[in-house]
Order: C-alpha cells, then sequence, then structure tokens
C-alpha cells in the first residue's frame, strides 16, 4: 500500500503504543493491558488517564535539588532538620525516595536525572546538555 492510502491507527492501536513506552512493556504486554483495561477496567483506565494529566501539569523539578515536587522548592530541601553540609547526589528521584526510605541519610539530595557512563562516552557534560542541569546550588 502507497504511503498515503495507509490506515490511520486506532484508537487502541494508539494506546498500545504509548504503554510501550513504559519500561518493561513489550507489544504483548501492551496489548494485554490495553485488553483488559478496556474490556474489563474503564473506570481505572479513566482513573489512570485522569491521574497522568494531572500529574504531567502539575508535577515540576525542585529548584534546588531537580527532583519531582508540586512546589518550587521541595518539601526534603525546604526541612530545616537536614544537614546542608551533606549532599548526597543520585541518578533519579526513584532513587531518593529509596535512600529516604532507610532513614539513613540526614543531608539533601541532588538528582541528576540521567546515568554517569564514562564508558560510555556519558560525562557531567552530556547529562549538563541533555536535561539542562544547572548542577546543584553552591550554597545550599
Amino acid at each position: 500500500m502507497p504511503p498515503a492510502e495507509r490506515p490511520q491507527p486506532t484508537a487502541f492501536d494508539t494506546l498500545v503504543t504509548a504503554l510501550r513506552r513504559l519500561p518493561g512493556v513489550g507489544p504483548r504486554t501492551a496489548q494485554r493491558y490495553a485488553y483488559h483495561l478496556l474490556q474489563h477496567d474503564r473506570e481505572a483506565a479513566e482513573s489512570i488517564a485522569s491521574a497522568l494529566i494531572a500529574a504531567t501539569m502539575r508535577v515540576r523539578h525542585c529548584s534546588r535539588c531537580n527532583t519531582f515536587t508540586e512546589h518550587e522548592v521541595c518539601e526534603v530541601c525546604l526541612s530545616p532538620q537536614r544537614d546542608p553540609a551533606l549532599l548526597c547526589v543520585v541518578e533519579t528521584p526513584a532513587d531518593l525516595v529509596t535512600v529516604e526510605q532507610t532513614l539513613a541519610f540526614g543531608g539533601l539530595y541532588f538528582v541528576l536525572m540521567g546515568r554517569l557512563s564514562p564508558l560510555d562516552g556519558i560525562g557531567p557534560a552530556e547529562i549538563i546538555s541533555s536535561n539542562c542541569w544547572r548542577g546543584p546550588p553552591m550554597a545550599w
């Protein structure tokens, strides 16, 4: 079929393609999720869609540590109980949460939003350019 005659993707196909963007979700799993949500749990599908829209509209990066927050500065950075002399640099917001759950660290964080991998040619310059990273503030 010439490109001009290809049928447009259906809403179902678009949903499957969107679900495939999740880590660890291949085409068959994405299709199963789509069928489940549309066939058995439309209420959950609407709830997920609504939550995604709300999160993408309200969640942003903390201006100090770069983690996710709904405010200009996150709760961790605002906490007076934190030791500003200690800084833990992590790759992702999920890593920050993991460290926090240990209750073993009482300092501040900086989230890279990327992985340093010198063997793969990914250093600070690549993270800076790919994420518009400013680096941690000098005066904590």
